[in-house]
């Protein structure tokens, strides 16, 4: 890490909240660097090359968050960042139906635009536990047809109460 990024560190996190922020990291100051050259860029071809690296390392912001899996550890500022590229992967009325289908809490499509749109836009609402709760159970669920739905790291089924305690959470 460079002396101008801090590197995001918490004994307390999972192996995979620390890798997600080791690699966010990584990238951020990828970016930085990527940012400066384009600053100093002063002949077009200069300026195209910063522009693509800076392209590269927002497709490369892109793929860690699509990949990565939401524990429930996952550091909160980077939740609502994840939650945009799934949503912006297929839609937000699907995200939630996919929500209430793993077992998920309830959430309301036009309410969830509004969270992610204000939060991307730098107007962070209010910490929203059933978004951690929505993304933490689609990343530890996932529905097999012979099977229904099951665990991702055991592969045993989820029984009905652990449905229904999610799904009895109240819409916003």
């Amino acid at each position: 890490m460079s002396a101008g990024v801090d590197a995001y560190y918490h004994e307390d996190l999972s192996w995979q909240s620390q890798g997600l922020m080791d690699q966010l990291d990584e990238t951020r100051e990828r970016e930085t660097e990527a940012k400066a050259a384009r600053a100093r860029a002063s002949t077009p071809e200069e300026i195209a090359a910063a522009d693509e690296e800076l392209r590269a390392v927002w497709l490369k912001f892109w793929t860690i968050r699509m990949s990565c899996r939401v524990m429930e550890d996952t550091p909160i500022e980077e939740l609502v960042p994840i939650l945009n590229v799934h949503v912006l992967d297929s839609s937000v009325e699907e995200w939630c139906a996919r929500a209430v289908a793993h077992g998920g809490p309830e959430i309301d499509p036009v309410w969830l635009r509004a969270y992610i749109d204000d939060h991307m836009a730098g107007r962070p609402r209010e910490y929203d536990p059933r978004v951690h709760e929505a993304l933490v159970t689609i990343d530890s669920r996932v529905i097999v047809p012979s099977l229904g739905l099951v665990y991702v790291d055991t592969g045993k089924k989820v029984p009905m109460k652990a449905r229904a305690s999610s799904a009895a959470s109240p819409k916003p």
